[in-house]
């Protein structure tokens, strides 16, 4: 295994521990590291730390939302916010402990009822749009609000992960966003913070540097031009894992630095609290999926059929994203093939790897799908009739069920029959 494998390396080589949870848990199943969670926080939030005045470290709930995974990064790290997207991250997030103080509502187009939520909960609002904060006016007023800006440029490992630039549903212009505020002082408001969010998957430390100043820069000159001091400017998350061999890991030490020079530039006191809300970055690399060759054919092309696809594991077709597939055991030193991936749901595009170089797999075999932690169980969906998989916890010498395999009878447990 290459050197980017070496953060689950002791759970892939542990040849009784996978086929004990394969005994006891079958296939596919996700399965997390514990202790690679804890090591992704605590240095992530130690370089933070070292390099800003005022930091807040936010986990961006949507990424993975299971309660256990999130209980763990909060006893390793008590202070940890949780940036939530919708009302059940939001209470998923006040579930397990979540600080009120240390949470943040992002919602999108959201309906009265998501607004309510957000606001019966007590936490701080980040509007996406002006119209956002009309609706939510119309319900109650929010102690502290922020409003998101889009910068004018966003970056992102694919197209589909840019959440700002031109031809973006996301975010103020920087042309509208100061009269987003002075509609929030006219009514009272007296606490502001400002957010933005520009993309994902992002491996290059320079660029968030580059990005804080041009958002300090707004910052700066609507505090002069409105008055007003921002209590926390929200800079996103963005933080990329290598998900390709040939990837280097984000230098999080160089990134902090970088930012830390430029928010000593615009503040020199008082800085406002600097927000960061990585989801993938804490828990991207710390998860596969365990998974079963369930058949092969050999015509004009090599195809191996994986008892999980697109429906529970959706990043490579949606994104086109790359996945490092692992055989394991004996698998793993056979002859090289170039194979055609693929699950079992009846769609063309259900292909979690397209002619990769793979040991030849055949019928029975297990492997792993590497850096699965985030966006993986995330974006599983019942689709083609295949119920959702388990989730484990690997901590230590402990092995743990987080979420249990639905069965057949689950796809219709919330179904009603109005004819009797």
């Amino acid at each position: 295994m290459n050197q980017n494998t070496a953060p689950l390396t002791d759970i892939l080589e542990n040849e009784s521990l996978i086929t004990g949870i394969r005994r006891r848990f079958g296939t596919p199943t996700y399965v997390y590291s514990a202790d690679r969670i804890r090591e992704n926080i605590s240095g992530l939030r130690q370089n933070m730390t070292v390099h800003l005045q005022n930091s807040q470290l936010l986990y961006a709930v949507k990424a993975n939302m299971n309660p256990v995974l999130m209980q763990v990064m909060l006893d390793a790290e008590p202070e940890l916010g949780f940036d939530c997207s919708s009302p059940g991250e939001l209470k998923i997030a006040r579930e397990v402990g979540g600080k009120e103080a240390h949470i943040i509502f992002s919602g999108n187009y959201e309906s009265p009822e998501d607004l309510k939520y957000a606001l019966s909960a007590g936490v701080p609002i980040n509007f996406d749009d002006i119209t956002s904060y009309q609706r939510c006016r119309e319900i109650g007023m929010p102690e502290v609000i922020s409003f998101r800006v889009n910068p004018g440029e966003g970056k992102g490992a694919f197209p589909g992960i840019v959440t700002a630039g031109d031809d973006v549903k996301f975010g103020i212009s920087r042309e509208k966003i100061g009269d987003a505020y002075r509609m929030a002082m006219d009514d009272g408001v007296k606490q502001f913070g400002l957010h933005t969010m520009v993309g994902s998957g992002i491996l290059d430390a320079d660029y968030f540097a580059w990005n804080c100043d041009r958002v300090l820069e707004i910052a700066t000159s609507l505090e002069q031009e409105l008055g007003i001091h921002f209590e926390f400017i929200d800079l996103g998350g963005g933080f990329g894992i290598p998900y390709n061999e040939n990837e280097s890991p984000l230098n999080t030490e160089k990134l902090f630095a970088g930012v830390g020079e430029i928010t000593d530039k615009y503040y020199t006191a008082d800085s406002p609290t600097i927000i960061y809300e990585p989801g993938r970055y804490l828990i991207g690399d710390a998860g596969f999926v365990l998974t079963s060759v369930t058949g092969t054919k050999e015509d004009e092309q090599y195809y191996a059929g994986l008892d999980i696809g697109m429906n529970q594991f959706l990043r490579p077709v949606l994104y086109n994203a790359y996945h490092r597939i692992i055989p394991l055991g004996k698998a793993a030193h056979r002859e090289t093939r170039r194979t055609q991936v693929t699950g079992q749901v009846c769609e063309n595009t259900d292909r979690l790897a397209r002619d990769r170089a793979l040991p030849k797999l055949q019928t029975g075999d297990l492997c792993a799908i590497l850096d699965a932690g985030a966006y993986g169980f995330a974006m599983a969906s019942q689709y083609n009739g295949r119920p959702l998989p388990a989730e484990v916890l690997v901590d230590g010498d402990t092995v743990s069920l987080i979420r249990q395999r639905e069965s057949l009878d689950d796809l219709t447990k919330n179904v009603a029959y109005p004819l009797g």
